[in-house]
């Protein structure tokens, strides 16, 4: 892919260097930075070129250079969609702080792949969650949202609150209150903006183990 050629090679560090800069001077005590995500999804985006060495090597370099200019700051949140190969993309536990999930409910997708039922929010966590954990990292669910109906969302996200004790690692969670970007391998495109945010209240209470 271009766009990890370029960063790889340093032929970006101009950039990076200045929002390292900015990150450094301007930003909060901690930013986590999210870079290039979901790189597990083959095509979807520009850096997601199914190139794990390139991929890793574009990360690292990042990594490299804003912590060059200081930017002590930054936690560095590696995060892919989980998918089975996800750690052929891993860049190394010297660059991560955090692993990112991306997990999203919806029955147009859910039929698309062929299930006859809707996942829940544990269906869909567990192969992403598990595909992860040899990294020993702790996990944030990156992207989280869910479609449908004011009360689908709220039995869906109670659902899931109620099975976060399975899943030890995961240490915040965001919600991802908007309506799913256009892209061309799926047919329908979900709104995950909540009817009622007290939908979100189940999630609140919970606390990461240990």
């Amino acid at each position: 892919a271009p766009v990890l050629e370029r960063v790889a090679s340093g032929q970006a560090d101009d950039e990076l260097i200045r929002l390292a800069d900015v990150v450094r001077d301007e930003g909060p005590p901690v930013v986590l930075v999210r870079w290039a995500h979901e790189m597990d999804l083959n095509l979807l985006y520009p850096w997601s070129s199914n190139e794990p060495d390139l991929y890793r090597a574009a990360f690292r370099h990042v990594a490299d250079v804003f912590r060059a200019e200081g930017a002590t700051n930054v936690r560095w949140v590696w995060s892919p969609a989980g998918q089975g190969n996800a750690l052929a993309f891993y860049p190394g536990g010297d660059v991560v702080d955090y692993i990112g999930l991306t997990v999203l409910g919806d029955a147009g997708w859910d039929a698309e792949l062929g299930y006859t039922t809707r996942q829940s929010m544990a269906d869909i966590l567990q192969p992403r969650y598990f595909a992860v954990a040899p990294a020993d990292k702790p996990i944030i669910i990156a992207e989280l949202g869910v479609s449908g109906t004011a009360a689908e969302q709220a039995a869906w996200l109670s659902d899931g609150a109620q099975a976060l004790g399975e899943f030890p690692g995961i240490q915040a969670i965001v919600y991802f209150n908007d309506q799913n970007a256009a892209n061309n391998w799926r047919v329908t495109q979900p709104d995950w903006r909540l009817k009622d945010p007290r939908a979100l209240e189940p999630l609140l209470g919970v606390r990461p183990a240990g």
